[in-house]
């Protein structure tokens, strides 16, 4: 009887630590971004009118291909975002050049601030380029950087 309670108990406690360790696993699509403030959803509406001149970014992780964006810059410098269905609009304050085909613009709006920072990667056609870098989004104290990608048009 006494091996059978201690035998017991063992499993009891085994199952314990794998519920545990099951338990302690991270969500893959949480964990990327779990120290992070700010979770930004992909963009479904564009809410504005878009015309040329645009620039697309999305996750460094997402393809280009499923033109599934986080951050749109229109032709008239204003960006968007989408954080839990709710549609953040910002106006660019300033643009700082860092190199030939580098740049880091700040844009502002709505009590967040965005600072995009990119270097050119290649160019598609005459108008259009593919470029690399990170986003932060700030909001009072909170920060969150994501790496991204994306296309720049300019028309």
């Amino acid at each position: 009887m006494k091996d059978k309670c201690f035998a017991f108990s063992w499993c009891l406690v085994l199952c314990g630590l794998l519920s545990f360790q099951s338990f302690a696993q991270a969500d893959p699509k949480t964990e990327k971004n779990a120290a992070t403030p700010f979770q930004l959803d992909f963009i479904k509406d564009y809410r504005i009118k878009l015309d040329g001149g645009c620039s697309y970014y999305t996750y460094d992780t997402t393809s280009l291909e499923k033109k599934k964006y986080i951050f749109i810059v229109s032709a008239k410098n204003v960006a968007f975002i989408n954080i839990r269905d709710k549609y953040v609009y910002m106006k660019r304050l300033n643009r700082k050049i860092n190199g030939k085909n580098k740049f880091t613009d700040t844009f502002s709006g709505n009590g967040y601030e965005a600072i995009i920072t990119c270097a050119q990667i290649s160019q598609i056609v005459d108008h259009s380029s593919l470029y690399k870098g990170t986003l932060a989004i700030k909001k009072k104290g909170s920060r969150s950087t994501f790496a991204i990608h994306g296309k720049v048009d300019s028309y």
